[in-house]
């Protein structure tokens, strides 16, 4: 009979004195002091604009410091007991036995010999990470409010300074991980390249300063990455995600596995395709979608063909393949009857052809 909002209130945040912590249910109220976020958009910094209330894995409202206290409540068990600690420690079991990194939203793992609990986050342009070494009872909490901003590897720069002397160096077993241990190393030139995670979601892998870096085409996050062993790479201090390339073809590797948290993500080179003969024009108008009552302008402009989605700026489609083409964040699949374009389907993350129909 309670929202959660007051819930969580009432039960979580004010017996630990969280007093600058809320689940945020009117995006319309004015709060002092409130920190918004933003993206870079071609160079520029533009606010990512909050269009919905939703409540749960997000949209909480707080700080560093009520985050501190919340964090301590994992020694003094002020709130919820140990048998809620404990919960939420418990790390999930799958059929055949084994132990998943993965507990009730807390991720266990190791960093140099020292055990961890820890989870990110990116809602709007928020992007934040929280590692906890329990023994040592040291935690880094990280905040920041722009979207290509990767805040894991500057958790675990701080780690380094600060826990300098209790942390081992050893040789990263990657036994488990790697699909590719006994391929002999291969040279950085034959390793760059784009490769599609799923439609739409690419990692492009490119050269800078004598450097493979990586950008993720679905939030524009870049960073550098590191060998290890083989043709595996890590982010500089931040052993948690692993990048193995294998498959090599035609001089060049074919596939990109990126191990993340005991998850693991596939990932095939993407050709690039000559679309010169297209006929872009046919594509442009406006398409409704009767369930979500929203229109979304196709058009050309600057021999480019573009997206006006409702409250974001266009977005350019490049063409993935005959009919089909991909956005930052989405892919639109074209339909035609008697060569003229009628509809198109969308898919945007757990979106799935979702119809909008020519008007």
């Amino acid at each position: 009979g309670m929202t959660i909002r007051n819930y969580a209130d009432k039960n979580i945040f004010q017996p630990l004195g969280m007093t600058n912590t809320f689940f945020n249910d009117d995006r319309s109220q004015i709060i002092e002091n409130r920190v918004i976020s933003y993206q870079n958009q071609s160079g520029s910094f533009r606010v990512f604009e909050q269009n919905f209330d939703a409540l749960g894995d997000g949209n909480l409202i707080t700080t560093v410091k009520d985050m501190y206290l919340w964090d301590q409540n994992f020694y003094h068990h002020k709130v919820g007991g140990k048998a809620f600690i404990d919960l939420m420690l418990t790390q999930g079991k799958l059929n055949n036995g084994d132990t998943t990194e993965y507990a009730f939203g807390l991720i266990h793992n190791k960093y140099k010999e020292l055990n961890t609990i820890s989870h990110g986050g990116a809602m709007l342009g928020f992007r934040t990470e929280f590692i906890r070494f329990p023994e040592q009872k040291f935690s880094v909490i990280l905040f920041s409010n722009v979207a290509d901003f990767t805040p894991t590897p500057k958790a675990y720069q701080i780690t380094e300074i600060l826990l300098k002397d209790k942390l081992v160096e050893t040789q990263r077993n990657t036994d488990k991980l790697s699909i590719s241990e006994t391929l002999k190393k291969l040279s950085i030139n034959q390793l760059i390249g784009t490769y599609e995670i799923q439609v739409g979601v690419n990692i492009q892998i490119t050269l800078k300063n004598d450097s493979l870096h990586v950008l993720q085409t679905w939030d524009n996050s870049s960073y550098s990455i590191i060998n290890t062993t083989g043709n595996n790479y890590i982010i500089l201090n931040n052993p948690s995600i692993q990048f193995t390339f294998s498959e090599l073809k035609n001089n060049f590797t074919q596939t990109l596995t990126v191990h993340h948290h005991g998850s693991i993500s596939i990932g095939n080179r993407k050709d690039e395709t000559n679309f010169s003969n297209l006929g872009l024009k046919e594509y442009a108008g406006e398409y409704y979608n009767q369930e979500l009552e929203v229109s979304y302008l196709v058009f050309l402009e600057d021999d480019k063909l573009k997206v006006k989605i409702p409250n974001y700026d266009p977005l350019e489609l490049k063409e993935y393949k005959q009919d089909e083409f991909t956005a930052a964040f989405c892919s639109l699949r074209f339909h035609n009857l008697n060569g003229e374009v009628q509809s198109f389907e969308l898919e945007a993350g757990r979106v799935r052809n979702l119809k909008f129909e020519k008007n």
